[in-house]
């Protein structure tokens, strides 16, 4: 235990050791204590209280001999490193407070004195001692208590202010306005704590705020600048500030006012929505929970209103129907413009009653056009501008518009001559001040041609325009002018002249032709043809078609021969075989100069086969025989015959069908599945690699028996399912209930399925757990239909039935939308059906309801 507190330097003690502590009053021999250890003399008397250990818990320091010193509150842990007492606080501050001594005897415990209490506010105050004496020990705390009862403690309310001797000051805080406090100055050495004198002191009671209005400036016509100054917020926050004001004299909140927050001090407010020229009274305003206060009146009046000072722009660009003309606003004096325009008649002047038209306001010029003018008319126009005191005009000028005149243009060059067309056109320079009703051209074989000769006729309207002439005859000289035409009459421009040229024909060629598309008429004939448009300059000598299993056949393959001449021929295709054998085929002519061929066509060998529908015999009420026979294969192999029927003429084979295989000849086939008391359509079919093709139509009812079958109208409406009994079954409406949504979207109904038989339980279900009205499944329950009310909402299976057993044989009525089933596919979508699908969608769609019932 090697000692480096200077106090100890000189000290018999300086070198303990562990085993010196141990026999601190053993006899031995060491140094110059042999036989008395280390003391020499005693204190207090013991010579087993000079090593002690310190604890410290609770704020209390303990002695291992029982000694113990309770601490402040505020005192987080006391601790001694090397002789020295180290005090921590819950603020953080740590305080050294140097060498312990020994409890000398006369210590005491300090003296304290509690000197003011001062600065006193609502909440708050603050409060001045002084530590006199230490009482000959560490003073490690002083602060103030206080409480609203005399005489208070530690365990009021304090605040620390260090330690040590001397003046001290601290903020008594959280108080309460309008309560008498006691107040106490304390110091705490290691002895305990001494506490001065109480001193009583009394917080402000709580006021409304104290403030002042601001005179009101920047003062115009509709608006003025205003404020306050809040000096005290009455000890309590600020809820509201403003100004307030009135033409009457003392302005409450109840008038009109502003809203600037909730802080003290200065503020500004703009007044708005003045009236001009009119006095005002304006007082500040402030509001706690004491009240609203207001603070000194304050007047003024607004300015007055001035009209604005325009001007009117000379007229120009002076036409038939418009002209144009504006103004220059040069003040608004005081008042913003709000519009300007100009404003015309045919009498002196003009106002906003007349003819006018405006823009946005604003100060300089502005240009406008006047419009809808009649021609060769005078008329007076002024500007005006618009602000808070009226309307104003400016100076007035007078224009009148241009007359009108016949159309002015001239005729556009010849262009592009032939033997019996060519162009030209005319440009309109001007439209005389009427529309353009018809312009051209028009031209003879005389000079000065008019609308009497030919013309053309090239629409309305100023624009230039291009024109053409047909129906020329060559080598002739034309006279063309163009005209226009506008209410005053036609007009027409300068004169051209041009000659038509010769007409010129192409040189020898051969023949134009093109080809008929192919048709197979026969097992080995197909029809084909051609048609020659041109027939290159010397006459046809002969024509027809050629064709080869090659492309591009020529006359050195197999060909027809079938006249001569220009215009359309037919032609038959021979000696063709195989099945699916392509051929090509091209038409040809030929004259003196050689022979021409059309464009290439096919045909593909084989016809369709050719089958006799059999009468339908063994008709039963869900059964019956039919079948056919296959007479012609069309030349390529049968690779699937049999019958096909349906509730609806012509059948094909996208409806029921039979399947008897390949092969010609006659057949046999059952049709099974039907439905009682129906009419069915029936026809054989024979198909091979060129297609299908039918045989005649049979028609058939079966029978009709004594006990319940699908499609029968019973028990209120329509089957659509048999048991195995025969006897019960369900049955849909005879028609829709209307459309509806399914109802309650985002809300689970819990326990509905999908299967067959489980509709009623769905539609109990939905109805129990969703209270919207007019859904689906209600709709069904509260049905009463044919004497029946035990109606409900299918389920998806139960809904897939009436489409397969009803729909798909035509029974039931039209099908053809989206039908609710009862089943829920999640809270927010549940299943429907239609023809083509059936699948999951929201529930807020409305879509078709068929109720259903058992029986």
């Amino acid at each position: 235990f090697t000692e480096s507190d200077p106090l100890f330097s000189a000290s018999v003690a300086q070198n303990i050791t562990a085993s010196n502590v141990s026999n601190w009053n053993t006899a031995y021999g060491w140094g110059n204590h042999a036989t008395a250890g280390y003391l020499t003399s005693e204190v207090d008397g013991s010579v087993t209280n000079e090593l002690q250990t310190l604890s410290y818990s609770d704020h209390v320091l303990s002695l291992t001999n029982g000694g113990e010193v309770i601490f402040p509150v505020t005192v987080e842990d006391v601790v001694i490193l090397s002789d020295s007492l180290y005090v921590s606080f819950t603020n953080g501050q740590t305080l050294n407070a140097g060498y312990v001594g020994p409890n000398t005897p006369g210590s005491t415990l300090p003296s304290v004195s509690t000197t003011t209490v001062n600065a006193i506010s609502y909440r708050g105050a603050m409060a001045s001692g002084e530590v006199g004496t230490t009482g000959n020990e560490l003073v490690v705390a002083r602060g103030f208590v206080y409480a609203t009862t005399p005489m208070p403690t530690l365990s009021n309310a304090h605040v620390l202010a260090g330690g040590g001797l001397g003046t001290f000051s601290g903020e008594l805080t959280g108080l309460l306005p309008n309560t008498l406090y006691y107040a106490r100055a304390f110091a705490t050495n290691t002895l305990g704590t001494s506490y001065g004198s109480a001193l009583s002191f009394t917080t402000l009671a709580l006021t409304t705020p104290s403030l002042t209005t601001t005179v009101v400036s920047n003062i115009s016509h509709t608006t003025a600048q205003g404020g306050g100054n809040i000096t005290n917020d009455g000890g309590s926050a600020l809820t509201a500030r403003g100004i307030c004001w009135s033409t009457s004299t003392a302005p409450t909140i109840a008038n009109a006012h502003t809203s600037e927050g909730t802080e003290t001090g200065s503020f500004v407010s703009l007044m708005t929505g003045l009236s001009p020229a009119t006095k005002y009274y304006v007082r500040a305003y402030a509001t706690n929970t004491q009240g609203t206060k207001y603070g000194n009146e304050v007047s003024f009046t607004t300015n007055t209103l001035a009209l604005a000072s325009i001007t009117t722009t000379a007229v120009s660009a002076i036409s038939f129907t418009t002209a144009t003309s504006g103004g220059n606003v040069t003040a608004d004096n005081g008042s913003p413009v709000t519009s300007r325009g100009i404003c015309w008649a045919t009498t002196t002047a003009p106002t906003t009653a007349n003819f006018n038209v405006s823009q946005a306001g604003g100060l300089g010029t502005f240009s406008l056009q006047m419009t809808g003018l009649a021609p060769a008319i005078k008329y007076y126009v002024r500007a005006f501008a618009v602000n808070g005191a009226g309307t104003v005009y400016g100076n007035e000028y007078s224009f009148t518009t241009t007359a009108l005149t016949a159309p002015v243009l001239t005729t556009k060059a010849i262009t592009g001559i032939s033997s019996n067309i060519a162009g030209s056109g005319g440009t309109i320079t001007s439209d005389g001040g009427s529309n353009i009703t018809a312009k051209g051209v028009v031209w003879g074989i005389n000079p000065t041609p008019t609308l009497a000769n030919s013309f053309t006729n090239d629409g309305t309207g100023p624009a230039s325009y291009n024109s053409t002439m047909n129906g020329l005859n060559p080598l002739t000289t034309y006279y063309v002018r163009a005209y226009a035409t506008n209410s005053l009459g036609t007009t027409y421009g300068n004169q051209l002249s041009f000659t038509t040229t010769d007409l010129v024909n192409p040189g020898p060629t051969v023949p134009t032709i093109g080809t008929l598309n192919g048709a197979m008429t026969s097992t080995t004939t197909a029809s084909s043809g051609g048609y020659i448009s041109q027939d290159g300059g010397s006459a046809i000598i002969a024509r027809g078609v050629c064709w080869s299993t090659a492309q591009n056949p020529t006359l050195a393959d197999s060909h027809s021969e079938d006249g001569s001449g220009v215009g359309y021929f037919t032609s038959t295709v021979t000696d063709l075989s195989g099945c699916g054998t392509v051929y090509y085929i091209r038409a040809y002519a030929t004259n003196s100069t050689g022979t021409g061929y059309g464009n290439q066509v096919t045909v593909s060998t084989g016809l369709v086969g050719t089958v006799i529908t059999a009468d339908i015999t063994e008709i039963s009420y869900y059964t019956a025989t039919a079948g056919g026979n296959v007479t012609d294969d069309g030349n390529c192999p049968v690779t699937q015959k049999g019958v096909c029927w349906s509730v609806s003429p012509n059948p094909t084979t996208g409806n029921w069908k039979t399947q008897e295989g390949a092969g010609s000849g006659a057949f046999v086939s059952s049709m099974t599945e039907l439905l009682a008391n129906k009419t069915y359509y029936v026809r054989a079919y024979v198909s091979n690699s060129v297609g299908t093709t039918y045989g005649e139509e049979k028609v058939f009812t079966t029978a009709t028996p004594s006990t319940p079958y699908i499609g029968q109208n019973y028990a209120g409406g329509i089957i659509f399912y048999l048991d195995e009994t025969g006897e019960h079954g369900l049955v849909c409406a005879p028609s829709d209930q209307g459309s509806f949504v399914w109802g309650c979207a985002g809300t689970n109904i819990p326990g509905t399925s999908t299967a067959f038989g489980t509709g009623a339980a769905n539609t109990a279900a939905i109805v129990v757990n969703c209270s919207q009205d007019n859904i689906a499944a209600r709709v069904c329950d509260n049905l009463s239909l044919n004497g029946y009310s035990d109606w409900y909402l299918p389920s998806y299976e139960e809904l897939n039935l009436i489409f397969l057993n009803l729909y798909s044989n035509g029974l039931g009525g039209d099908f053809n939308s989206y039908y609710w089933s009862s089943s829920q596919f999640d809270s927010s979508n549940a299943y429907y059906r239609r023809p083509s699908e059936g699948y999951r969608q929201w529930k807020g769609y409305n879509f078709r309801v068929r109720a259903v019932r058992a029986f």
